[in-house]
C-alpha cells in the first residue's frame, strides 16, 4: 500500500495525485490520533485484566507507591509497600504492621549524611564493590 500512494504522486493524472494525497493524510492522522488512542485504550484492557487476575496488587497513585497484600492460609497477610524515589524503589514488608505504619516507615527515608555513612561503613552493614 505505501508504495502504491508513493507511485500514484507521480503519475500525470492530477485526480490520482489529490487521492493519493488523501490518503496519505488519512494515514498520517489516523497514526498521528487514531493509533495513540487504541495504544491506551490496549493499555487501560491490560491493566484492568492483571487487576482481576491478581486482586491482591492495588496502585497508591496519590503517593506514588505501589501496596501489596499477601493473605496466608492461617488468617494472617504480609503488607507490601513499595515507593519510587527518583531512580530508586523501597521496599517494606511486614506482617505486624499495617499501610499506614509501613508508609511511616517510608517516610523516614532520608539521603545518608556523612557521619552516618562512615558508621555504617565501619560496621561494616554496608559494602561497596565493584
Amino acid at each position: 500500500m505505501p508504495y502504491a500512494v508513493a507511485a500514484a504522486f507521480f503519475v500525470p493524472g492530477r485526480w490520482v495525485r489529490l487521492g493519493a494525497l488523501a490518503v496519505l493524510g488519512a494515514a498520517v492522522a489516523h497514526g498521528g490520533f487514531v493509533g495513540p488512542a487504541q495504544a491506551r485504550q490496549r493499555q487501560h484492557q491490560a491493566e484492568v485484566a492483571r487487576y482481576r487476575e491478581h486482586p491482591e496488587l492495588l496502585y497508591v497513585d496519590t503517593h506514588g507507591e505501589m501496596l501489596t497484600v499477601h493473605a496466608f492460609p492461617d488468617g494472617t497477610r504480609a503488607v507490601t509497600l513499595i515507593r519510587r524515589h527518583g531512580n530508586v524503589e523501597a521496599e517494606v514488608t511486614s506482617q505486624t504492621l499495617d499501610e499506614t505504619g509501613l508508609r511511616r516507615v517510608l517516610n523516614t527515608l532520608h539521603p545518608l549524611s556523612d557521619t552516618e555513612l562512615e558508621e555504617l561503613m565501619r560496621e561494616k552493614k554496608i559494602d561497596h564493590r565493584i
